[in-house]
């Protein structure tokens, strides 16, 4: 669906140590779904009553610690530790006459009103990553360009019921260019 993303992260190097503090915060917007519309509609199995259903996701909040070695100029070793809490969607009829699932349209035996759908999630993650970035000695005029490639991996630590346990290795490889000016 649709959402508004704002992102924000804060660089320090001291000698050798380095780190990155990152925050995170998205808006979801309301989307028209087809779903379960008896009972929680993102439980495992659904009551097999099935209608369009309007569906908030919910927003999320997320902050990022990154301290890092400097192992050179070039490489350095990272850690990551991650929160991320995100709230508890929401589900609500298309109309106040949904038509589509059965007729009343009314919070009694047949709930067609709106529900939440589960709860909140807070996960944490933590991991540990390699980087090679001459980004810095590009801008101090060193090497003829910026590239950064990192290799990560990140598992779950913890969470609330209902999230994954997930185990990931990225590899990234970011360009940087300049599209105006010297």
């Amino acid at each position: 669906g649709d959402a508004v993303e704002l992102r924000s992260a804060l660089d320090v190097i001291q000698g050798r140590l380095g780190g990155t503090i990152a925050a995170r915060y998205v808006r979801t917007f309301a989307r028209t779904v087809h779903g379960s519309v008896l009972g929680d509609p993102e439980s495992g199995f659904p009551v097999p009553v099935f209608g369009n259903r309007v569906r908030s996701a919910s927003d999320v909040i997320a902050l990022d610690l990154t301290p890092r070695y400097l192992l050179s100029e070039s490489f350095a070793l990272d850690g990551h530790y991650g929160l991320e809490r995100t709230g508890t969607a929401t589900y609500a009829p298309v109309s106040a006459v949904a038509a589509d699932v059965v007729q009343p349209a009314y919070c009694g035996t047949l709930v067609v009103c709106t529900i939440p759908a589960g709860r909140g999630r807070l996960a944490q993650r933590i991991g540990l990553g390699l980087r090679y970035s001459t980004v810095d000695g590009y801008a101090r005029g060193t090497t003829r360009f910026p590239v950064e490639a990192t290799y990560t991996h990140l598992t779950t630590i913890s969470g609330d019921p209902g999230v994954p346990k997930l185990s990931r290795e990225q590899v990234q490889l970011r360009l940087f260019y300049r599209l105006f000016g010297k």
